[in-house]
């Protein structure tokens, strides 16, 4: 019941405060390590990283095959594995 709330108000504050979780566009060295994974394995902060240097490195996000659409599904695709990271991952490693 905890997680489900709180996955509910992660996803609620981003959309109501966009200025507090905007996509990290001009983070590209800096980590925002949220402590979640996604459905890689990967740390959400490490994939947001490799979403936003993705046009510099290209070899490393061909193989998630987002290529040109990566820099447009990165944002969406960053809610998504935060929502999928706090309801699957965490409950994956627990069972």
């Amino acid at each position: 019941v905890l997680g489900h709330s709180f996955q509910s108000h992660r996803a609620t504050s981003s959309k109501d405060a966009p200025r507090r979780r905007e996509p990290p566009r001009r983070i590209l060295g800096e980590l925002l390590c949220t402590g979640f994974e996604d459905f890689l394995g990967r740390c959400v902060c490490a994939w947001r990283c490799v979403a936003v240097s993705a046009a510099r490195h290209r070899q490393e996000f061909e193989s998630f095959e987002l290529r040109a659409e990566l820099q447009e599904a990165h944002e969406m695709l960053n809610i998504s594995v935060h929502q999928s990271a706090l309801g699957g991952a965490r409950q994956r490693r627990s069972q």
